[in-house]
């Protein structure tokens, strides 16, 4: 049967290779981008036959390492290089539902944990558009917040269905920022040029290396890079803390400072607040209280040692910190700019208090109003249905997480530690999301995929234990009559 099977496998491995070759002599002559493409294309699916992986999980991987080098801009395209392959994941599992008779109502609405708070803010968002002065960027911004929580969301949750899928998601996503921590360090502290090719070679949006602006890496700007630097430094936390070999602990303990050491360099103030905020809780929730004094000592040594070097660069990123800590707040320009948008914004709410300005302030009255805060941002531009549809995409997801980790997970070591995780880099991008409007970067939905895929699994597997138990009982009516 082995035998049979192998040799089926290998055969349906040398009709994709016949096809691929009919195909690519015919696109060849038309555009080798094309024939690229279909190279590429014609890889993956084969990886997905050979190693038996869902060709829907290996897209949303490639989407994953995409988001490090996109931005999801409000005003910009509809979809950039990671929603395409986002999208390619969408539909494959869309197919393959159908294909084996699933349910796409339980797929896409009853097993969509955020499905109330969308529909609360679909609601609001189409109320606002009578609002709204630009009617085609509106539809364009709903479109996309119907992408993130109706398409793919639920399309990740219901993709990674076990612990070690939703590890390697979390692995994906630290493999995915080395690429701008490398750039941003090599042209920060070297003077290289490196995001200026990569400008040229993504035609991204992207800042070259300087001593006096913030720089943000391959992100475009700042914010972009601070959000995924968020994300990711727990990771770098826990990899750091948790390994078992010295190989490891000395790879996390790089990649833990390099995290830190792009932290300052990006200049932002948020951020840096975020992610003292993280690694309270991570001491809080990984470190023992007998261990408190060896991990601060752990973490002055790795300071120390991280101070001593930088100082031989150029530009120094203790010193960069120093200066932009010593801004005084109350004078500092763009401070006292976003201070006043937040008051007008405040100010449209209470004029506004239903349909609010139009969705992400499309009308023309708000068109150098950038508020830097997403719970305004939403009220003022939705209205009451904005406020309310994101306190409910906040709070849920921390109260649930707060919950797991002492009920759920309390006795699940390898479930606990990516719970910390998740919990760790929302609550970062929550406050780090105060000072900045990033709701829409997707990085940080990721860590939501992760913290329901693992109820999700965590529920399927006590269900079967339960159902197993139940068929271990003997029916009374079968026993014995004395």
């Amino acid at each position: 049967m082995r035998t049979i099977d192998r040799i089926a496998g290998q055969q349906s491995i040398w009709l994709l290779i016949i096809l691929y070759a009919i195909t690519h002599s015919i696109l060849v002559n038309l555009s080798s981008v094309y024939a690229i493409a279909l190279f590429l294309l014609f890889l993956l699916i084969l990886v997905s036959v050979i190693y038996k992986i869902n060709l829907s999980l290996i897209f949303f991987h490639i989407g994953t390492l995409l988001i490090s080098l996109t931005t999801f801009r409000l005003g910009g395209e509809f979809f950039n290089g990671s929603d395409l392959f986002y999208l390619l994941s969408a539909l494959l599992l869309f197919v393959n539902v159908l294909v084996s008779k699933g349910n796409l109502h339980k797929l896409f609405i009853r097993s969509n944990p955020l499905l109330i708070p969308f529909l609360i803010f679909l609601f609001g968002s189409v109320l606002s558009m009578m609002a709204s002065d630009d009617i085609r960027t509106a539809l364009i911004s709903t479109g996309k917040y119907i992408f993130l929580f109706g398409i793919w969301l639920p399309c990740g949750i219901f993709l990674f269905d076990s612990v070690r899928k939703v590890r390697w998601m979390f692995i994906i996503l630290a493999i995915a920022s080395l690429l701008p921590i490398t750039t941003c360090l090599s042209d920060y502290l070297l003077h290289t040029k490196m995001t200026a090719y990569l400008d040229q070679l993504l035609n991204l949006n992207i800042k070259t290396a300087s001593e006096n602006t913030r720089f943000g890496g391959v992100m475009g700007h700042p914010n972009n890079f601070s959000v995924l630097l968020v994300i990711v430094f727990p990771i770098a936390i826990s990899v750091t803390l948790s390994s078992k070999t010295v190989f490891l602990r000395i790879c996390g303990g790089i990649y833990f400072i390099s995290v830190l050491t792009c932290a300052m360099i990006t200049g932002s103030r948020a951020g840096i607040l975020a992610f003292a905020l993280e690694l309270f809780l991570s001491y809080i929730l990984i470190v023992k209280r007998k261990n408190f004094f060896s991990f601060m000592i752990f973490l002055l040594i790795i300071v120390s040692v991280v101070q001593a070097t930088l100082t031989l660069f150029p530009q120094n990123p203790f010193a960069r910190m120093k200066i932009m800590l010593k801004t005084d707040i109350g004078k500092y320009r763009p401070d006292v700019e976003r201070v006043e948008s937040m008051k007008q914004a405040m100010k449209y709410a209470w004029e506004y208090p239903i349909t609010g300005i139009g969705v992400e302030h499309t009308a023309t009255l708000t068109s150098k109003l950038f508020v830097h805060n997403t719970v305004v941002r939403f009220w003022a531009s939705i209205g009451i249905f904005g406020l309310i549809s994101c306190l409910w995409f906040y709070g849920k997801p921390l109260i649930i997480c707060f919950k797991s980790i002492y009920k759920t997970f309390k006795n699940d070591f390898d479930k606990r530690s990516m719970m910390i995780i998740i919990l760790c880099g929302f609550s970062g991008s929550l406050l780090f999301d105060m000072t900045a409007p990033q709701f829409h970067n997707r990085v940080k939905w990721i860590l939501v995929i992760g913290l329901f895929a693992l109820l999700n699994i965590e529920n399927s597997s006590s269900g079967k234990i339960n159902k197993d138990k139940s068929n271990d009982k003997i029916p009374i009516s079968s026993l014995p009559v004395s």
